[in-house]
């Protein structure tokens, strides 16, 4: 494995001619000290400790299972990354979301996305909440709807103390009216519309490569993009991870570069996490070992958090996360945890609690 310090810098040093821009506020979500925050050397904090989040992908958030918070919270899991507009079951833009086609929120779909949330603090869990996706303009059809969807979305979730909001998610693959990517001062507009909303929220929209990194086998990152968002004000740099063969085994080297990136410019503080490195089933994605390997060398190098990325949440409308993981996943999901506190391998711990009340919420 390549040796993660010497890499960081060879990847980075070109990263301090990039100009040191004011300072990004620490930030909290909560009126309280109980909340969510993030530290001055880039980790999050939930009431004042450090901790690295370790998520999940929970797609289709309106009709989530308390069984699976549930299972995540007792095998080590302390993250659910939900979409708050998502199509779960024929594919249409739309049908599961908490806004109208105007922007303006859906009541009952909120009420039932604050459920979730308010379930999950019970175990301690932080939700990271993605507004707005690739398709959601195929049905908020002007930019308008798309930004009151935005403010429409924070204020109904900005209450909650361990949220955190990925406004809008792949923005180097959304809107088609802004051609086949936006760029960070174009999303500028979406993030400083929730900011507008919430000014103590932790706020960012994540994006992968080519734009944060070349879509190939290496460790090296696109640091003038990486400085742009943060001279834009971004509080979390999200990475959507290029799956190269060896995506894990350089998975370290990344958060790496990016963390030294950031010290050069003198952000430290903000965090690094991968919220979609890659999926079981998808291309060069394939053990366990991979995935906990992955997971534990970002730890190690300084991510603040990451998230296995799974299908099995893409439509829970008749069953749950749990029920549908393949045999691969269910293993990933036994060990991962333990795997980030013991290096890499297999790790150990038992399923405990996959089971139960498999309540639907709708």
């Amino acid at each position: 494995m390549i040796p993660i310090r010497a890499t960081a810098l060879a990847l980075c040093i070109f990263c301090l001619s990039v100009p040191a821009w004011g300072d990004v506020r620490t930030v909290s979500n909560a009126m309280s000290p109980t909340g969510l925050g993030v530290s001055s050397t880039g980790k999050f904090t939930i009431a004042g400790t450090e901790t690295f989040l370790l998520g999940v992908s929970y797609f289709d958030a309106l009709d989530y299972h308390t069984n699976d918070i549930d299972a995540l919270s007792t095998l080590g899991f302390n993250n659910l990354r939900i979409f708050t507009d998502w199509a779960n079951d024929d594919g249409t833009p739309g049908d599961q979301t908490v806004c109208n086609a105007n922007g303006s929120i859906k009541s009952t779909e909120a009420t039932t996305i604050n459920t979730l949330i308010d379930y999950a603090e019970t175990k301690n869990m932080t939700v990271t909440v993605v507004v707005l996706n690739e398709a959601s303009d195929s049905w908020m059809t002007t930019e308008g709807a798309r930004l009151a969807c935005v403010t429409s979305t924070v204020n109904a979730f900005k209450a909650q103390r361990l949220v955190l909001f990925d406004v809008v998610q792949e923005h180097d693959y959304s809107f088609t009216e802004a051609g086949d990517h936006m760029t960070p001062d174009e999303v500028k507009r979406y993030n400083d519309q929730a900011r507008a909303a919430c000014s103590t929220c932790i706020i960012y929209s994540s994006l992968g490569s080519p734009m944060s990194h070349p879509s190939d086998s290496s460790a090296t990152i696109v640091a003038s993009i990486i400085g742009r968002k943060v001279k834009n004000g971004e509080n979390v740099i999200a990475i959507h991870d290029f799956r190269s063969a060896n995506w894990w085994s350089i998975t370290g080297s990344r958060v790496a570069a990016y963390r030294a990136c950031l010290t050069s410019i003198g952000h430290q503080n903000i965090p690094i996490i991968f919220d979609e490195p890659n999926r079981h089933g998808f291309t060069h994605a394939a053990t366990v070992a991979q995935f906990n390997q992955a997971a534990s060398d970002a730890k190690a190098a300084g991510a603040a958090m990451w998230v296995f990325h799974t299908g099995a949440s893409f439509d829970m409308s008749t069953s749950s996360l749990f029920s549908q993981r393949n045999v691969t996943e269910k293993a990933i999901t036994r060990s991962m945890a333990a795997a980030g506190r013991e290096g890499h391998g297999e790790g150990r711990g038992g399923e405990r609690g996959g089971g139960g009340n498999n309540k639907k919420k709708k």
